[in-house]
């Protein structure tokens, strides 16, 4: 007995000599052929070394560093001043100092 696969409907049977699918009547069949390498089963298998995970070093790996990095900061007194009085603008994500003017990114979540 020999594998076809059907490509109409993909419908995989046995057959002697097959003209059409059994199942749609199509034409469009081929001989399946199956790749059965020799493998012993008492041969050791191959080690394999875990995955390893490749860290971007501009993080530096730890969630501080990433914080760090994407403006993390959070101004509590105004670097310009000194001032700790704000005025937040949430549309563009700033805030102000009412004593002098600075403008500073607000924290990331």
């Amino acid at each position: 007995m020999v594998k076809f696969h059907c490509t109409n409907c993909n419908f995989e049977f046995e057959a002697e000599n097959a003209s059409q699918c059994g199942r749609c009547s199509s034409a469009k069949i081929e001989k399946k052929f199956e790749n059965k390498a020799a493998v012993d089963p008492s041969a050791p298998k191959p080690a394999t070394e875990p995955r390893k995970f490749v860290y971007s070093p501009l993080l530096n790996d730890t969630k501080e560093s990433w914080m760090k990095f994407h403006g993390g900061a959070d101004f509590q007194v105004c670097p310009g001043c000194g001032g700790k009085d704000f005025e937040f603008i949430w549309k563009r994500k700033e805030k102000v100092c009412k004593k002098c003017g600075e403008i500073m990114p607000l924290k990331r979540r």
